[in-house]
């Protein structure tokens, strides 16, 4: 969802700088729910309010909720296609290039200095490879962020 959202909210509509956006995304990872339904619904209430942040996250979830259910009637008798199973082999690989391409995006645009490279690597590794949960990894760059801005006065 990453890449579309970029791609609609960034570089179509310009609703959103990319920072924004990221800030959205990493915003909801903190809260429960799904990602891209919580950024759509943080997008939508800054654009409209109430009814904006209603209509985004009904937007988001109705198209997949229909989807879904059409999938689940019919996935007994297509599990064993195997036109069925190499179309889902494809659309994998379409995704992992699709989340490298935003990922490649987004890190040029968001790191800015040595420090905030070292950090971004860090928390990646951190998740990872040592199996942190991502909420206090978010937490600790938050205070980094705070404590980074109050270091050079207050500047972004």
């Amino acid at each position: 969802m990453l890449p579309m959202m970029r791609r609609e909210l960034v570089e179509k509509r310009n609703w959103l700088s990319d920072q924004e956006l990221l800030d959205y995304y990493a915003l909801s990872q903190a809260v429960p729910g799904i990602i891209a339904t919580n950024t759509s619904t943080f997008v939508g209430f800054r654009r409209a309010g109430f009814i904006g942040a209603f209509s985004a996250t009904a937007g988001m979830i109705f198209p997949s909720l229909v989807v879904i259910i059409a999938i689940a009637v019919f996935f007994s008798s297509m599990q064993e296609n195997i036109i069925i199973q190499k179309a889902f082999t494809g659309i994998r690989i379409a995704v992992a290039a699709l989340l490298v391409i935003t990922v490649k995006d987004l890190y040029e645009k968001s790191i800015h200095s040595v420090l905030s490279g070292i950090l971004v690597f860090t928390a990646f590794a951190l998740i990872v490879f040592a199996g942190v949960s991502p909420v206090p990894v978010i937490l600790a760059g938050v205070i980094c962020a705070l404590v980074g801005t109050k270091a050079i006065g207050g500047k972004k």
